[in-house]
């Protein structure tokens, strides 16, 4: 275990098996029910937790994208492809390449054959 491991928090209305390896962590376990991200992370807020950092699928990703809510993309890039249809981002709703959800980079750092991209969302007028 790392000295500064963040908290795991789950978001969501169903139960966790008791055997769910989130358990087993070494930091108390967060549960927030429902699904409304800005109210999540509100939550947090209340509790004193300023930083988050996701790691979810699409549904969760997307919410947060389409909610305004992220300031920041960690995305890992390795020399692999995949296919079929696990995708990073489930549907936005941008019908064109004009209204797609813009990025500024920030830095890329090779890690063996990984990229690492580091990214925050445009604001209007950059």
């Amino acid at each position: 275990p790392y000295p500064h491991q963040p908290a795991p928090v789950v978001l969501g209305d169903r139960a966790i098996p008791d055997d769910a390896a989130v358990h087993r962590h070494p930091r108390r376990l967060i549960r927030i029910a429902g699904h409304d991200p800005a109210e999540a992370l509100a939550e947090l807020g209340r509790r004193g937790i300023r930083h988050v950092f996701v790691e979810g699928g699409p549904t969760i990703v997307s919410a947060l994208v389409a909610a305004g809510l992220v300031d920041e993309v960690v995305a890992y890039l390795a020399p692999v492809l995949l296919g079929g249809p696990r995708t990073a981002t489930d549907d936005l709703g941008v019908p064109s390449m004009p209204a797609a959800h813009r990025l500024t980079l920030i830095s890329t750092t090779r890690l063996g054959d990984d990229l690492l991209v580091i990214a925050r969302p445009t604001t209007e007028g950059q």
